[in-house]
């Protein structure tokens, strides 16, 4: 009975770690898609795009 539980505890972990990194992820590239078009506007003559990219 004790190969049933195990897989199935494993495959819970790997869900939540991937869940969170998932949600690291999207809140780090949140941050950056709401951050750089302040960015890219303030900038003068739109240098900033050219350089970043």
């Amino acid at each position: 009975m004790a190969n049933g539980p195990l897989p199935i505890f494993i495959v819970l972990i790997f869900v939540n770690v991937f869940v969170s990194i998932t949600e690291i992820f999207l809140l780090s590239g949140l941050l950056i898609y709401t951050r750089f078009p302040l960015l890219l506007t303030t900038t003068p003559a739109g240098r900033c795009p050219t350089a970043i990219v």
